[in-house]
């Protein structure tokens, strides 16, 4: 919030704010996962939240042909990195993550989810792609702090669900 709010009433602060609401979209996906049935392969999972995202986003794309917000050259090194990135990164990390999310507390999701953008910021300054400013390392702060108390948190939980055990039957 802290890195959105400094753009503020700005063009980039839509972008902001679009990316700030993607954990929440994953946060509600995650929790109509945990309602899925257990016997569905993560593979199915995951290709079907796919098609459904293809769909929903197929107007967005289709409006790019009748108002472009930019322009590239069509080669076969785009096509391999869209491939790669699309089937093989993007396939792969949503097979596993189904897979995951099928097996643990949302709780430990999400404070994994919660990980993402320290890990992009730490990455990209690493690769000297951004400079980390002030008020970023507040926002990474904070981050790392919700973690570790949800950890936390799920920790105690565990703790206090001791199974009672079955004498005499």
């Amino acid at each position: 919030m802290l890195i959105a709010f400094k753009e503020r009433l700005t063009i980039r602060w839509t972008g902001d704010l679009v990316v700030l609401a993607v954990p929440l979209m994953y946060q509600i996906s995650h929790l109509f996962s945990k309602k899925l049935p257990k016997d569905l392969s993560p593979v199915f999972v995951a290709s079907a939240r796919t098609l459904f995202a293809t769909l929903g986003i197929l107007p967005v794309f289709l409006l790019g042909f009748v108002m472009p917000v930019a322009a590239f050259e069509p080669s076969f090194e785009l096509l391999g990195i869209v491939l790669a990135w699309g089937l093989v990164l993007t396939a792969l990390n949503n097979v596993l993550w189904y897979k995951a999310i099928l097996n643990m507390d949302l709780s430990k999701a999400t404070a994994i989810v919660l990980s993402y953008p320290v890990l992009t910021a730490l990455l990209s300054s690493a690769l000297g792609l951004e400079k980390i400013q002030p008020y970023q390392i507040i926002g990474l702060a904070l981050a790392l702090a919700g973690a570790y108390w949800v950890t936390l948190l799920v920790k105690k939980q565990h703790k206090e669900e001791v199974p009672i055990p079955l004498s005499g039957l």
